[in-house]
C-alpha cells in the first residue's frame, strides 16, 4: 500500500473496494464451510454445489444492480464489441472473456473443496500468501519495480 500511494492513479476507493472485496471473500467461505457442515451438506450436495449456489445467487443479486447503476445503456457498445470480437486492432475478446469466466469459476470451485478440507483460518492464509506471490510474480514477468 505505502509503494502504491506514490503512484499517481492509486486512489482511495480502489482500496476500499480491495478490502471490501478481501471482506466478502471471507465471508463467502466461511458461509460456504457452514454449509458443507451438517445437514446443509446433504441438502447441498457438497462443495462444488455449494459454489454453484452461491454463483446462481449471486447473478440474481447482481441483475438488479445493472439496471439501478445505469450499466445497462452500454449493453449495445458490448455488443458491438462482442461482434467486432474486440476493438479495432485488437482481436480474441470473445475467447478471453470465455476463458477469463471459466477459470475464475473453475478457480473458485477448487478453492471451495478445498474449504471442505481445511480450516477458515488457513484457507484464508493460504489465499492472502497466493495473491502476494500472483503480485510479485506479474511483477517480474512484467518487469516492473517494485521500489516504493
Amino acid at each position: 500500500c505505502i509503494a502504491s500511494a506514490s503512484e499517481l492513479d492509486f486512489t482511495w476507493a480502489c482500496l476500499a473496494a480491495a478490502g471490501g472485496a478481501n471482506v466478502a471473500a471471507a465471508f463467502r467461505g466461511q458461509e460456504n464451510k457452514k454449509a458443507m457442515a451438517g445437514d446443509m451438506k446433504a441438502a447441498i450436495g457438497g462443495g462444488a454445489n455449494a459454489y454453484a449456489i452461491g454463483t446462481l445467487w449471486s447473478t440474481l443479486l447482481l441483475i438488479p444492480t445493472v439496471f439501478i447503476t445505469g450499466e445497462w445503456q452500454k449493453m449495445d457498445a458490448f455488443l458491438k464489441v462482442w461482434e467486432d470480437d474486440g476493438l479495432p486492432g485488437h482481436t480474441g475478446f470473445r475467447f478471453n472473456l470465455i476463458m477469463s469466466g471459466l477459470t475464475f469459476y473453475l478457480y473458485n470451485e477448487v478453492s471451495t473443496l478445498a474449504l471442505g478440507k481445511i480450516s477458515g483460518v488457513t484457507h484464508s492464509v493460504a489465499n492472502t500468501a497466493k495473491r502476494a506471490i500472483i503480485i510479485v510474480g506479474c511483477a517480474i514477468a512484467f518487469g516492473e519495480s517494485m521500489s516504493p
